[in-house]
């Protein structure tokens, strides 16, 4: 397709440069938790392009974490794309890991990883766990990381 030589009316999905939340599909038999991470199945996965739980050991295909979902969504009987959830994108505390995969804030602005739906780790496991955000810090009370996760915030 050639390049247009006139004035284009490009439309943004919502009002912020980086829209808050995304409409996406939900896979079929699914449910996704109020609270935690959830992920985009990759291109090869079952569930390609559909909203599902992050899973570790990363699966075959992939997944993509996108964020936080705000409400829980049962499409446990469901087909895919019954349901559409929302995730939110934008800087997130989880669990911080243990041991090797322990994150303090000599790590502010590394990639973590996602060891389960709520916590994240320093290592991505041998190829196992899925890319989770951005370190941005960790609470000094607490212990919880808190991630930058947002679609265009990949590697």
């Amino acid at each position: 397709m050639a390049n247009i030589t006139n004035i284009r009316n490009t439309r943004q999905y919502g009002d912020r440069p980086i829209p808050d939340f995304l409409p996406v599909p939900v896979a079929a038999g699914v449910i996704l938790y109020q609270g935690t991470m959830v992920s985009v199945g990759g291109p090869t996965s079952t569930n390609a392009g559909y909203l599902q739980p992050v899973t570790v050991p990363n699966p075959t295909g992939g997944q993509r974490i996108v964020g936080r979902i705000e409400k829980t969504i049962d499409n446990s009987g469901g087909l895919a794309g019954a349901r559409v959830g929302e995730p939110h994108q934008g800087v997130f505390d989880w669990d911080n890991g243990t041991a090797a995969d322990l994150i303090g804030n000599a790590n502010i602005g590394a990639p973590c990883y996602a060891i389960d739906n709520h916590t994240v780790g320093l290592t991505d496991g041998g190829a196992t766990r899925p890319f989770a955000g951005i370190i941005q810090f960790v609470d000094a009370d607490s212990g919880r990381v808190w991630v930058e996760q947002r679609v265009s915030a990949r590697p």
